[in-house]
């Protein structure tokens, strides 16, 4: 979310005090969800509203500069370089330094990796091919929020071009070629979200219509009705469709696509009927402006702000330390926002020489260069101690095969043969589940192996072992899991293996609801799922019909379902390199009390101890081997079992499959 103020010199936009109003409208929808989610679930939108505002700011001035012939590509980048990068730049640094001091080496590493990509505006993709917007990882990345600067400006490097060709056209093709963008990129977000959410959530060809909507209000595609209560009327209603959607709207909900249209809109009506409007006098107060006026600062610091106070301490921080917070981010942004962009907005002379263009490129390729420097050195590891880079090796120690036999999620299909097997042949083991199946197996391959047997591992990430559901989200089914586990269903009936594994993180689908935060949930033929009550069901439905298929296809092969495994409420790998970083005792990084485990799963193993009491299917238990009375551990003998807070590691996979098989 970059800001272009609509008060600058030469009045190349009109200057609308509600614009800034609104401004503070989205930044602090934002703020509030990042520091508070439960008081504003929906607070995401504000990136949206921001893009609405853009789209019609931005081409406002480029529109008008075609029309009167005067328009510059190298003026405009001049500046958008000169009102993005400085204060960029000025809140990267200071997160590096304050990085410097607070990140372990693997967090450091990450950051680096995201301080490249945002240095070449292409965080977007780098956070698409990493993980989600809401997932627990992604809330620890300081440079998360620079996704939608990335959007917007790969947007303007394709926009003003179209702008220009379509300048000569007659009126009715140019109304008909921005109608066919902005259809198509809606189109293409509504159409991919079930299958790929994070390319929709991240991609600027998927949140392009949001800027566009902006963009039709500038060039005069959107009608304006006459009438002071119309007006008044419209904005209402527009702030309404915002704040609505803030508070209806759950980080699980099918987002964005059509559920954005609302938040969008709603921008729209008080973009066209603000200006006069009186409802949006608000808009127009002196200490709302100037929260609209500090909005892009605020946005860059905020999120760094929040990030690292919340690693540094270790903990989840209080109400009274996230308020500390954030004030910590206001005045950072009052800051950048007085010193940093204030100053290099000045307009540059007339004829802009290329080198107007190398200070920002300049600062551009040295924070991607400082980027390589921490990717080059594991972090600025040599800041650590050896006992935190110990425990940080854990967290690669994965399955090797992971890359080539761990499939994606949407696809339909399970990775070849080729690469997959182990053992040699026959086949006489197949490991099949979702990731946790993946982390497990070195662990069967090696007992596999000293049995003088063949195995195949069959994984694919967030679908588990079970025929007859279908998984699904909120934001649609995953026909793919469905599909690729039929596809396993028939190699089984061709290899006929002694033995098949079932494991995946089964708490994770059966505790879910359509209504539960983030969760996936079955749905079969008969009814769509609306409670837990029902999903549970319907996993004890699916493994008894899943071990009877497989029985009808392989008569001799026999099923053993792997137990759930204990889970962490934090990584314990990153809890104790961080830990050990700060030069502190990791001990409680390791252990969970069995209660907790015992509730969180209950369900899930009386549903498998029922299928293995009315079937001729088997179960082993890691329970047995990392639970006492009293306590879980990730640890054993000194040796840490896990890689994050609920996969095993390759060695954990080893030692617990000797201690559950030999």
């Amino acid at each position: 979310m970059s800001q272009l103020p609509n008060r600058i010199e030469g009045q190349l936009v009109e200057y609308r005090r509600d614009i800034d109003g609104l401004r503070a409208v989205a930044v602090g929808t934002v703020v509030i969800f990042h520091a508070f989610p439960l008081a504003l679930p929906g607070g995401y939108i504000g990136v949206d509203v921001f893009f609405v505002i853009s789209g019609y700011l931005i081409t406002s001035i480029i529109h008008r500069e075609i029309q009167e012939s005067r328009f510059s590509i190298r003026k405009f980048y001049e500046r958008r370089f000169r009102r993005i990068i400085p204060a960029l730049m000025f809140a990267i640094v200071l997160t590096t330094i304050a990085g410097w001091i607070v990140l372990s080496p693997p967090d450091f590493t990450e950051y680096g990796e995201s301080l490249v990509a945002t240095s070449a505006f292409m965080s977007n993709i780098y956070f698409w091919l990493t993980g989600g917007y809401f997932s627990g990882p992604a809330h620890e990345k300081a440079l998360l929020h620079t996704w939608s600067l990335a959007v917007e400006e790969q947007f303007y490097v394709i926009w003003p071009i179209v702008l220009i060709a379509l300048a000569k056209v007659p009126r009715k093709w140019f109304v008909t070629a921005f109608a066919a963008i902005f259809l198509g990129s809606l189109f293409l977000a509504e159409f991919r979200l079930s299958e790929q959410p994070l390319e929709v959530f991240f991609g600027f060809h998927t949140r392009a219509w949001e800027l566009l909507v902006g963009a039709a209000i500038a060039v005069g595609l959107v009608p304006m009705l006459k009438g002071r209560r119309v007006a008044d009327f419209l904005v209402l209603m527009g702030l309404a469709l915002i704040i609505g959607s803030a508070l209806l709207l759950q980080p699980e909900s099918r987002f964005p696509g059509i559920a954005a249209l609302p938040a969008c809109i709603g921008t729209l009506l008080v973009i066209q009927y603000g200006a006069d409007a009186q409802t949006a006098s608000i808009l127009r107060l002196r200490p709302v402006v100037f929260i609209g006026l500090i909005s892009y600062s605020l946005y860059l610091w905020h999120w760094p702000v929040l990030v690292l106070g919340r690693l540094s301490l270790e903990q989840p921080p209080s109400t009274g330390q996230t308020f500390l917070m954030l004030v910590v981010a206001v005045i950072g942004a009052v800051v950048s926002w007085r010193f940093v962009e204030r100053p290099f907005r000045r307009p540059s002379p007339e004829r802009l020489p290329l080198s107007s263009f190398a200070p920002p490129i300049g600062a551009l390729a040295l924070a991607g260069a400082a980027g390589g420097f921490l990717l080059l050195t594991d972090g600025a590891e040599f800041r650590a101690p050896p006992q935190s880079l110990r425990y940080a090796s854990v967290g690669d120690d994965f399955n090797p095969r992971r890359a080539a036999c761990l499939t994606d999620q949407y696809s339909g299909h399970v990775a070849p043969l080729d690469g997959c097997t182990f053992g040699g042949e026959p086949i006489s083991i197949v490991v099949w589940g979702d990731s946790h199946a993946d982390a497990i197996t070195p662990g069967v391959e090696e007992w596999a192996v000293r049995q003088g047997l063949g195995g195949r591992q069959i994984t694919k990430s967030a679908c588990p072992p079970l025929l007859g559901v279908t998984l699904a989200t909120l934001a649609g089914p995953r026909l793919g899991c469905a599909r690729a586990n039929l596809e396993t269903l028939k190699a089984i009936e061709m290899t006929q293996p002694a033995i098949v594994f079932l494991a995946a993180r089964w708490s994770r689908y059966v505790e879910a609801s359509p209504s539960q935060e983030g969760g996936e949930f079955f749905l079969t033929d008969a009814d769509p799922l609306t409670d837990r009550a029902g999903n549970r069901q319907s996993f004890s439905t699916a493994l008894d019909e899943t071990v009877a298929r497989i029985k009808g296809v392989a008569p001799e092969t026999r099923v053993v379902i792997l137990g759930p495994l204990p889970e962490w409420n934090a990584n314990p790998v990153r809890c104790a390199v961080r830990k050990a970083f700060r030069g502190n005792v990791a001990d409680g990084c390791f252990e969970r009390p069995s209660t907790e485990f015992e509730a969180h799963t209950r369900v899930v193993e009386n549903s498998i101890r029922a299928t293995v009491a009315t079937s001729r299917a088997a179960a082993v238990w890691p329970e047995d081997v990392l639970c006492d009375a009293s306590v879980c551990r990730a640890a054993i003998g000194g040796e840490l079992l896990y890689r994050d807070d609920d996969h095993l590691s390759a060695m954990g996979a080893k030692i617990l499959v000797r201690r559950l098989l030999d």
